[in-house]
């Protein structure tokens, strides 16, 4: 079933022979991503988001965020504070349909985004997001699995998700991949309670909640994929989310 409203284009169809995994492993493309949940969870938690081809990619490091354009494919340099750029620079994706995400920024920001923790021991960007038109919903209640594509520019041409679709019903998948790591570094207990100390200097009395991190760096070959589906047999989290950089 294939329906279509403004600018916003959907395409349904039969999962039971699917998962959220399997998808992952057959669609192509570049910068993939899997939000993945389970039938367990209730509310937005029944739903699984895979994607990949992002429109475009911003990757901000201190005062500066670079914007690619795969459209153009050209990179434009941008300076000013951090989340005023990011509110001004991100397209804006309405969402015109059922699910709680139809398409958008997929990424993160880092604790050396905010002003009261930065490590650089980790060279990672202070923020960095993905922002995709087209993405795969996974419904765990139904086994229903939606493709939905929401036109950021009007004259774009709009993908073919009849394509899309046979790609992920009947796609090639390749061999199991394997990987291995060696621990280097973690976090020091000093280092740890000097953070906790900023922390505290630092509360204000609309905060209500604070999570520390704690990070772990290591020597890493083979595919990222295969860890993740490793961290997940082990239950490692309730949401699991992998993302390809």
């Amino acid at each position: 079933m294939q329906t279509t409203s403004s600018r916003t284009k959907m395409k349904t169809i039969n999962g039971d022979s699917l998962t959220p995994i399997l998808i992952f492993r057959r669609l192509q493309g570049k910068h993939k991503f899997l939000l993945e949940s389970s039938a367990q969870h209730e509310g937005t938690g029944r739903f699984s988001f895979i994607g990949a081809n992002p429109r475009k990619t911003y990757k901000g490091v201190g005062q500066e965020i670079q914007e690619v354009s795969y459209k153009t494919g050209k990179t434009y340099v941008h300076q000013g504070e951090l989340f005023v750029l990011l509110k001004r620079l991100m397209p804006r994706i309405s969402n015109t349909t059922q699910f709680p995400f139809s398409g958008g920024a997929v990424g993160y920001i880092g604790f050396g985004g905010t002003t009261m923790f930065v490590d650089k021991k980790i060279e990672l960007p202070d923020a960095y997001f993905h922002v995709y038109e087209t993405i795969i919903v996974f419904d765990h209640q139904t086994d229903e699995v939606t493709l939905i594509h929401t036109n950021i520019d009007a004259e774009k041409q709009e993908p073919d998700l009849e394509e899309l679709a046979q790609q992920i019903v009947n796609g090639h998948i390749s061999d199991e991949a394997s990987y291995r790591y060696q621990p280097l570094d973690a976090t020091t207990n000093e280092s740890f309670a000097k953070v906790l100390q900023t922390m505290q200097a630092n509360l204000h009395d609309d905060i209500t909640r604070v999570v520390l991190p704690n990070h772990y760096v290591a020597n890493f070959q083979g595919d990222t994929f295969a860890l993740y589906r490793q961290l997940r047999k082990k239950k490692a989290c309730s949401l699991y989310v992998l993302y390809r950089i």
